[in-house]
């Protein structure tokens, strides 16, 4: 699934850099690829010995944090000695706090560092205002009659969507080991949330993706998905041409996605993301160089933004094309110098416990999670 991956990771860029992309409904087909994967090692990588709560939350943290770090120092950096970086720069980044920090109260501040630097929380920026007057935080239903806006203080804006996984890590032990029953009362508890919202004036942004209640849907569709992996598809032989079928419907469909308006469009794609990806995963997992491509997907999007603003700094008029080169080139720098080295520390924590199995242990290089 490396190349759905890759292709949704691009989607964001041009959605941020051009009027086509989707980046919503691609965010939300990640949240159905994590859903799978998670479930995934946590019944075959994370058991026996390996079934430790604090080795699954401490791993996942190694996978994201250390590279969102990287690109969070080198954003600061790009911040203080770049000239016109931060007039250039959207959204604002350190000429926010230049320009409002005296306003800002010590629980503002503390607020938007932690969220800067944890990512925990990033996604309720977009819920919260900031009173001129008294420098405090406050809700708002819609975050963008706010001004300033509170989400234009976080320098990665994008992470928004990574808080909203590491709240599904914490309880994703909790909930995929359970039997499909369970799951499926979640699937429709989240479902309905967000429908009585969508109907009571909780159906626009952040409301319609960034809400984390009604997101747990996607997140717990791609737990269904990998259910059905484990029970049906892992055990039988899909011809060929019928996997690079799906694979190529699906990936057609996510790069025409912007530009397709036929009724239904947003529920056909999902329904295609969540049903072809048992296919598309036992398909795939084998082959390296998609194994690659799909590695690259988190560099880019957590190193967009940068890329965005370090093209628009150098005076590009159209950013869709250096800032995709961009963002691939210095994901490329990053897995080699760092983050195959942390995910070599990642995978010996595991292999150090005492029951993890040699399927778990081909896993590894696979799934790279």
């Amino acid at each position: 699934m490396g190349l759905l991956r890759f292709l949704l990771a691009i989607c964001v860029v041009l959605s941020h850099t051009t009027r086509y992309g989707n980046g919503p409904v691609a965010v939300e087909a990640f949240f159905i690829i994590s859903g799978f994967y998670i479930t995934l090692i946590l019944n075959e990588k994370y058991i026996n010995g390996n079934n430790s709560y604090w080795l699954f939350i401490s791993n996942r943290f190694l996978r994201l944090f250390p590279l969102y770090w990287t690109v969070l120092l080198l954003t600061l950096l790009c911040a203080l000695l770049i000239p016109g970086f931060n007039a250039k720069a959207h959204p604002g980044g350190l000429e926010m706090y230049k320009e409002y920090g005296h306003n800002l109260s010590f629980t503002t501040y503390f607020y938007l560092i932690f969220t800067n630097i944890c990512i925990f929380f990033q996604d309720t920026s977009l819920f919260l205002g900031i009173s001129l007057h008294t420098g405090n935080l406050y809700y708002t239903h819609d975050f963008r009659i706010t001004n300033p806006p509170v989400w234009q203080f976080e320098l990665l804006t994008q992470a928004w969507s990574i808080s909203l996984e590491l709240i599904f890590y914490l309880i994703a032990p909790f909930i995929l080991r359970k039997k499909w029953g369970w799951i499926i009362v979640a699937i429709i508890g989240s479902m309905l949330l967000k429908i009585y919202g969508s109907t009571h004036n909780y159906g626009n942004d952040p409301w319609n993706y960034r809400f984390f209640p009604f997101e747990l849907m996607y997140f717990l569709l791609g737990s269904v998905a990998y259910l059905f992996y484990k029970n049906v598809i892992k055990k039988v032989q899909v011809p060929r041409i019928i996997n690079i079928g799906l694979l190529s419907i699906v990936a057609g469909y996510t790069v025409f996605y912007s530009v397709l308006h036929f009724k239904y469009v947003y529920e056909l794609y999902i329904l295609c993301v969540f049903s072809f990806m048992p296919f598309l995963f036992k398909y795939t997992k084998d082959i390296k160089i998609d194994r690659f491509i799909g590695e690259l997907s988190y560099p880019i999007y957590i190193t967009h933004v940068l890329m965005m603003n370090l093209s628009r700094t150098a005076g590009v008029k159209h950013l869709a094309i250096p800032t995709i080169l961009g963002s691939i080139i210095a994901s490329i720098i990053l897995i080699k110098f760092l983050g195959d080295k942390i995910e070599r520390v990642r995978q010996a924590r595991v292999k150090s416990g005492k029951g993890v199995s040699k399927v778990s242990n081909a896993l590894s290089p696979i799934i790279y999670n």
